[in-house]
């Protein structure tokens, strides 16, 4: 039975600069991680764990699987604006309502 991967961010921060620059922004939005849990599950149960930093889990990217490297690129993929009807909600700035 194959494996099935999970990258999961584990510490979320306020900014980059919180971290000495080394946090990913997520989604494009207002929210970013610097420590991330790589969960390995292989028929249904759990086969491995194992925690990265920032810079450790972009240096280990090229030996992880095809599935990894994909869910780190969305994970930092940025959305499009929300529209709802004539508003417009943008998710990468501050909401003042």
């Amino acid at each position: 039975m194959p494996s099935t991967f999970y990258l999961r961010p584990t510490a979320l921060c306020d900014s980059p600069q919180s971290e000495e620059g080394e946090a990913l922004r997520l989604a494009g939005g207002m929210v970013f991680a610097s420590r991330f849990a790589l969960i390995e599950r292989e028929g249904g149960q759990i086969a491995a764990r194992r925690r990265f930093s920032l810079p450790q889990l972009r240096e280990a990217l090229a030996d992880l699987p095809a599935a990894v490297r994909e869910q780190f690129e969305n994970l930092q993929r940025a959305h499009p604006p929300l529209q709802c009807g004539a508003r417009t909600l943008r998710l990468d700035q501050p909401q003042v309502m």
